[in-house]
């Protein structure tokens, strides 16, 4: 399968467009220590790196971390932006969250959008996305509400919370509990057929399509070295500022 050229670009702009997003702000505040432990309260944008974060005090603007092992259990007033290995989230976070790393826990309350990439991603029943859950992971266990629709790709994804709209997903194995209930219409890529306990519901249709097998192409192989390179430039602007 040839990837289209729109696509290409459109995957291009994203990373960039992700990239600048969290290009430090003029007024923001850098801390860079292996351990670090926010439990005061920031006026301001604020920019972690170390090996371990834990955020226990109001952060009033944008948040961006970096480390091992990062903890956010206090309000986050603008975007959050964590790469991470393990990551907890127990604070609410007033915007847009976008997150990756190898195990991602959320409990929290994300008033916009959640993007996150992982290993594991867990969203509790605590846990509530106010507009659309964007995925791609290993393992999802969806058992928080989501306000409009869950999109994305995983090897396994249960669903067991409250969708407001609809789910679009791939994946080898899709299962919803008894408990879940999709405000809209369910389409899953999978060659298994989807699990659906007793007492879970779908306003809307079930359709299963055929998954889809990408080919590498020559453009595919480009573009997946152009990703590489920004991102090895990026970590060396990183290293460079630090």
């Amino acid at each position: 399968m040839r990837v289209p050229k729109s696509r290409s670009w459109i995957l291009i702009l994203l990373c960039t467009l992700l990239f600048l997003s969290a290009t430090p702000a003029f007024a923001a505040q850098f801390i860079t220590r292996n351990s670090v432990v926010v439990d005061n309260e920031v006026r301001d944008d604020l920019y972690i790196f170390g090996g371990e974060v834990s955020i226990t005090e109001k952060v009033d603007g944008d948040l961006v971390v970096a480390g091992g092992t990062v903890s956010i259990s206090a309000p986050v007033e603008g975007d959050l932006f964590i790469a991470g290995g393990d990551v907890r989230i127990d604070g609410d976070i007033s915007r847009t969250a976008r997150i990756t790393g190898g195990t991602i826990r959320v409990n929290g309350k994300i008033g916009r959008d959640l993007m996150v990439g992982g290993g594991t991603v867990v969203l509790t029943r605590d846990s509530q996305i106010g507009i659309d859950l964007i995925v791609g992971a290993g393992n999802v266990d969806a058992a928080g509400a989501v306000g409009r629709d869950i999109i994305g790709g995983a090897s396994a994804i249960k669903i067991s919370g409250p969708i407001g709209r609809n789910v679009k997903i791939s994946s080898d194995r899709v299962s919803l509990a008894s408990n879940a209930s999709i405000g809209g219409n369910l389409e899953y890529r999978s060659d298994n057929k989807i699990q659906i306990a007793s007492g879970a519901q779908v306003s809307g249709r079930v359709r299963k399509l055929a998954p889809i097998r990408p080919t590498v192409t020559p453009q595919t192989r480009f573009f997946s070295w152009l990703i590489a390179l920004l991102g090895m430039i990026a970590v060396g602007l990183l290293a460079a500022w630090l």
